[in-house]
């Protein structure tokens, strides 16, 4: 009887002290940490029609599932309370944010105040989100009901913050107008999907170009910067006839990073477009930028590097350790065409990437991988997929 008390006390303990070490030495979660990384699957990028939605894989668990089964066209980022921001392929004026522990969410309308007033979407615009989980924005166009005359037309950008739920409504015709009082216009739009939130959400950036009802001819169109912040609209730098592609926001120095026809970073400072001195050729896409820090991913004839607003760069993995370490998972270093291409994001706080790469076989099938800055993760997260571009967020307050 002794021998047979020992014996569970001693069981007792070993399960205790060992059971937990198990669980938490998993080889395939060296970081436990919450993390999300999303993707989406679309038939206009080849995929069965039973396969196509946004996916979800979480890092903490190794566990990937298919959250929505509908066509989704853009991901614009994940804040850090796990929401979502995408908008639905087949109809544009579905814009949804999602959270974790919620279902989706859509971003609110605006309803006509009256009967003479109705409001449409320009450009189906993208909606914009900051990496706090607190803002997005995108334009709407207030029109008179029944007035078939653009020039009626008022441009406004709604900005809408899922804590409060508050809806601000920014009409910024009039004062585009009076800034450009010295150029013969009277139609101001804004230049598609270019807009950027700041970090924290304080700062809306965007970009409208300018031209002459009913008389442009190409190349005459005028483009303007403009910021919406703490209740007040500014304007940066004169009407040019280049295009900016605003691309992300420096935290630390609080500006603008966009890039000119020239095809360089620059940096937008007290009005004027300081010029970075980095090359535009590298640009993956818009999620290149880390949204918590002032650093961006880049590819190179290294392999892929991450860089420092302020010039410096970090090697973060060759191509041969990219072949390297893929053959370890699939046992096949040749599978995939190792080429830079549009598939590549950066986390919030920079200390991860995830990038996909297209397999010889069928080049519209990619397997998506995403490691650590500092080398100590890899893991393929999908492979043989029709996917866009992943997104993979900071760490998920939980």
């Amino acid at each position: 009887m002794k021998i047979t008390k020992i014996y569970y006390l001693f069981l007792s303990l070993f399960l205790i002290v060992v059971l937990p070490s198990c669980n938490n030495d998993d080889s395939n979660v060296p970081n436990a940490e919450l993390r999300m990384v999303y993707y989406s699957v679309d038939q206009n990028d080849g995929a069965d029609p039973s396969e196509i939605g946004l996916y979800q894989y979480n890092l903490g668990n190794d566990y990937s599932e298919r959250v929505s089964f509908n066509s989704i066209d853009y991901i614009s980022g994940i804040s850090e309370d796990g929401g979502i921001y995408y908008r639905y392929a087949d109809d544009i004026s579905a814009k949804y944010w999602r959270k974790l522990s919620t279902a989706y969410i859509p971003i609110p309308f605006p309803e006509s105040d009256n009967d003479n007033t109705v409001y449409e979407y320009i450009f189906s615009p993208i909606l914009a989100g900051d990496f706090k989980g607190n803002y997005c924005a995108y334009f709407v166009n207030k029109k008179q009901a029944g007035n078939p005359d653009p020039l009626s037309d008022r441009p406004t950008l709604l900005i809408y913050n899922n804590v409060t739920l508050a809806v601000q409504l920014i009409d910024f015709k009039e004062f585009c107008l009076e800034n450009m009082t010295d150029y013969d216009v009277d139609m101001i739009i804004p230049y598609g999907e270019n807009m950027v939130i700041s970090t924290g959400g304080a700062e809306i950036w965007f970009q409208v170009c300018a031209f002459k009802e009913g008389e442009t001819l190409p190349g005459d169109t005028l483009f303007q910067l403009y910021k919406w912040s703490q209740g007040e609209l500014l304007s940066f730098g004169d009407p040019i006839k280049q295009k900016s592609e605003l691309l992300g926001y420096d935290p630390i120095n609080r500006e603008l990073i966009l890039s000119l026809e020239d095809k360089y970073y620059h940096q937008v400072s007290t009005g004027e477009f300081l010029p970075l001195g980095l090359s535009f050729s590298t640009k993956s896409n818009l999620k290149m930028f880390a949204g918590s820090v002032n650093q961006y991913v880049f590819w190179s004839d290294f392999g892929i590097e991450k860089g420092y607003i302020q010039g410096e760069t970090e090697e973060i993995i060759s191509w041969e350790e990219l072949k390297t370490k893929y053959s370890e998972i699939e046992n096949d270093s040749e599978k995939l065409i190792f080429e830079k291409n549009d598939k590549i994001s950066i986390a919030a706080d920079g200390e991860y990437v995830i990038c996909a790469f297209p397999t010889k076989a069928d080049e519209t099938l990619f397997d998506i991988i995403l490691f650590s800055a500092d080398g100590k993760d890899f893991r393929r997260i999908a492979k043989d997929v029709c996917c866009g571009a992943p997104v993979i967020s900071g760490p998920i307050q939980k």
